[in-house]
């Protein structure tokens, strides 16, 4: 975006890839290895962004496999209190996830329509009261109807400490076609490299007091219908889309050296780059656990 701009062309222009490209899983395997993935890996706080167009894409073989290098990256990027978005989620999203992060996402059939889910415990129903950014809820309308496309995941295979957004209680099992889930890490005691491992979020107050380092969480939200609203700045954080930088990536374009030039990444990390075909709006209406994974 930065080289346009002092090639003297507008920022526009970065978002018409989308459009003229068709995105694959070497173009998002490029950015997730590249030095720019590397340096906002380190840094707080962004919310990544994964139009629907993206989640056929994400890669299923890093370099290194689950333990390696670039699957750690991914991994320390949301344990640095940043934010994985995933609209239009479904099976390829939730494999991606599972794999990475090691969860268990299932998916279900969508058989009814769904409801906010409501702030207090209810009797019977095991999916988190929810806890999510103030700005859904003003977006978001209290009902959902099932629609064409849309994907919805068990519930009870969701790691603790979920905020489930929407669910269809009490039908058994119940789903939900979104829900953000927490992801947690603290620096490894056993070795002196900087390495993180992850803590089960209900452990991480423990964790931090009985090794004496800071646990800190980000969040991996998952849209199971192709939201317009999911790209914008809601998440309490600022959005930057992964789809248009991985295909400006996969295309041979360079991003700056972030480490050197950190105001670069500050604007753009601002900006709300958007693809240039939005995304329909929907119809209205615990294991108290240390892992390691290195």
């Amino acid at each position: 975006r930065e080289e346009m701009l002092q090639a003297g062309g507008r920022a526009p222009q970065t978002t018409l890839l989308a459009s003229t490209m068709q995105l694959s899983e070497g173009d998002m395997d490029e950015f997730l290895v590249s030095d720019f993935f590397e340096y906002i890996s380190r840094n707080c706080c962004r919310s990544l962004y994964f139009p629907k167009e993206a989640q056929h894409a994400l890669p299923q073989a890093l370099p290194g496999g689950v333990n390696g290098e670039f699957a750690q990256r991914l991994r320390d990027y949301v344990g640095m209190r940043n934010s994985l978005v995933f609209n239009g989620a479904n099976a390829d999203t939730a494999a991606f996830i599972n794999k990475y992060f090691g969860m268990q996402l299932s998916v279900t059939d969508v058989v009814s329509g769904f409801q906010m889910r409501k702030s207090y415990e209810i009797a019977g129903d095991h999916s988190s009261p929810l806890s999510y950014p103030e700005k859904l809820e003003e977006e978001l309308p209290q009902k959902l109807y099932a629609q064409e496309g849309m994907t919805a995941f068990d519930t009870s295979s969701m790691p603790a400490a979920t905020a489930v957004v929407y669910n269809n209680f009490p039908r058994s099992p119940t789903s939900s076609p979104m829900f953000i889930m927490k992801y947690c890490q603290i620096e490894n005691p056993y070795v002196q490299d900087g390495t993180r491992i992850t803590v089960s979020p209900p452990d991480c107050a423990k964790a931090a007091k009985d090794l004496g380092s800071e646990c800190s969480c980000g969040k991996i939200a998952f849209v199971g219908w192709d939201w317009d609203k999911a790209a914008d700045n809601i998440w309490d954080t600022s959005s930057i889309n992964a789809q248009v930088l991985a295909q400006y990536m996969g295309a041979g374009g360079k991003v700056p050296q972030m480490k050197s030039d950190p105001a670069t990444l500050a604007n753009l990390a601002k900006s709300r780059i958007r693809t240039a075909h939005p995304p329909a709006a929907p119809a209205s209406s615990s294991k108290t656990q240390t892992q390691t994974q290195t």
